[in-house]
């Protein structure tokens, strides 16, 4: 035992123990940069992961949306819905009419599953105005306005959308 505690005094065994503490610290940091790599590769992973179910859900979302347009263009096909099988027909009135002309004007302009008209312009005079606004020096010999050939005066633009026949 006393040989033991002779050893224990030595300075080799401090000098063991010196190297031990040395060797067990350089592995310990090893491990502990490897284990901090570690969790920056797997915070990089999470990150990576999180953009990844950002564009599936992104690609979910507008594959949802093509499948519904596509099913649009598909019933409008069906029910003959396409271009090639409409004419369009310019309107461009732009005289005096009748309340009763202008009444009838007014009704074609209502929309039908085989037509539709797409205004662009309606102005609406009295003839009174229009003709105040051609000569406003000018007054009429008997105050009123001369007989025209009707009681307004319009100007409507726009087209017809016409379906040919199915």
């Amino acid at each position: 035992m006393k040989k033991f505690l002779s050893f224990l005094k030595s300075g080799l065994f401090s000098a063991i123990l010196a190297i031990l503490v040395m060797v067990s610290g350089y592995f310990f940091l090893k491990e502990y940069g490897f284990c901090l790599a570690q969790e920056e590769r797997l915070e990089t992973l999470n990150v990576r992961l999180g953009i990844s179910k950002q564009q599936l859900q992104e690609t979910t979302r507008k594959q949802r949306i093509f499948s519904r347009v596509q099913a649009f263009l598909n019933h409008a096909n069906a029910l003959g819905l396409q271009e090639k099988k409409w004419a369009t027909y310019n309107v461009n009135i732009e005289e005096p009419v009748t309340f009763d002309a202008f009444e009838q004007i007014l009704e074609q302009c209502n929309q039908t599953p085989l037509f539709y008209f797409n205004p662009i312009s309606l102005q609406i005079t009295t003839a009174i105005d229009s003709e105040q606004n051609k000569s406003p020096n000018k007054p009429s010999q008997s105050g009123l306005p001369e007989e025209k050939d009707g009681d307004i005066l319009i100007n409507l633009k726009g087209s017809f959308i016409v379906r040919d026949k199915l």
